[in-house]
């Protein structure tokens, strides 16, 4: 009686064991699981509030802005970029860490006229968002660039490039560093020449070209492809490109109307026109940067003739 007595108290523990692992190992599984639901969510809000912060530095016409993303913990950013449909699209997923890893759900939000760009896989809790309008050579949209506030960006100017420097000091973030030397710069940061070698990114601002490990993208003069071909990586920077002609396309056949409509109020010029046509065709048969230099002459006559009309296209 006694070992039937012990066997059936052993057995009421093991079964009591039994069940209260599977008790816990429940629970854990199902906190877990409204855990990720939760990061999910979260990780999609934060996402759509960087689209909701880009929509005041995109209201000028003109003039640069630049705003602050704080967010409740470190987080890692990435891109995709499709420049397949009418005007490209891109999206962005954010996933945020939690228990020292990043969170391998996250929700994409797409933009059809967003440009955003930035280096591959960002990862901090605070991010420096900073915008230019792109005028080609009339606005054709606004770039905004991503810079982690943890990653510091040394530029070094060897030889006066007095314009630049102004943008720079203009835009006036903590993690961005003018100096005169290669050596004055942190080990840590990553580092900017302009015509000069040495750095990590290098400019040559004589053939318009910025070069990443060992790959160059090319900008034609224009300072806002330039800031965005040194804050983000060339195959995110070849395919905003991409959506960024096929936008000026459509924008040059619409003052190609409007030219049009002021002949008949008897207010344009007929030379313009040509060009006008010219850039609608020839921006749709760029397909990389290093052809941008096919439209400069025709952009610099667009330029010019339209400062020359009494009552201008744009």
């Amino acid at each position: 009686m006694k070992k039937r007595g012990a066997f059936d108290f052993s057995f009421s523990w093991l079964f009591a064991l039994i069940v209260g692992a599977f008790i816990l190992f429940l629970a854990i599984f199902l906190i877990s699981k409204f855990s990720g639901t939760q990061t999910n969510i979260q990780d999609t809000k934060n996402a759509k509030e960087i689209s909701v912060l880009l929509n005041p530095l995109e209201t000028g016409f003109e003039e640069s802005g630049k705003t602050t993303l704080i967010l409740p913990t470190s987080s890692r950013l990435s891109t995709r970029c499709l420049s397949s449909d009418e005007f490209g699209r891109q999206t962005l997923n954010l996933k945020s860490e939690n228990y020292d890893k990043y969170s391998d759900t996250g929700t994409e939000i797409s933009f059809n006229n967003k440009y955003l760009f930035f280096e591959k896989n960002i990862e901090s809790k605070s991010f420096y968002i900073f915008s230019k309008p792109f005028n080609f050579p009339f606005k054709v949209a606004t770039l905004n660039y991503i810079i982690p506030t943890s990653q510091e960006y040394c530029f070094v100017f060897e030889t006066r490039e007095r314009e630049i420097e102004e943008e720079l000091m203009k835009i006036n973030l903590s993690n961005l560093e003018l100096v005169k030397e290669l050596s004055e710069c942190n080990e840590e940061a990553k580092t900017v020449c302009f015509d000069s070698s040495g750095c990590s990114i290098s400019v040559d601002t004589n053939d318009y070209s910025v070069e990443k490990s060992n790959t160059f993208v090319y900008y034609e003069g224009n300072s806002a492809l330039m800031f965005a071909a040194i804050f983000s990586d060339s195959a995110l920077y070849e395919c905003q490109l991409q959506r960024l002609l096929k936008r000026t396309s459509s924008l040059s056949h619409l003052y190609s109307q409007k030219y049009y409509l002021d002949q008949e109020a008897g207010c344009a010029q007929s030379s313009i026109i040509d060009y006008l046509l010219d850039l609608e065709m020839l921006s749709l048969n760029i397909d990389n940067s290093n052809k941008l230099s096919e439209l400069s002459y025709t952009l610099s006559e667009l330029e010019n003739k339209n400062m020359r009309m009494s009552c201008s296209l744009w």
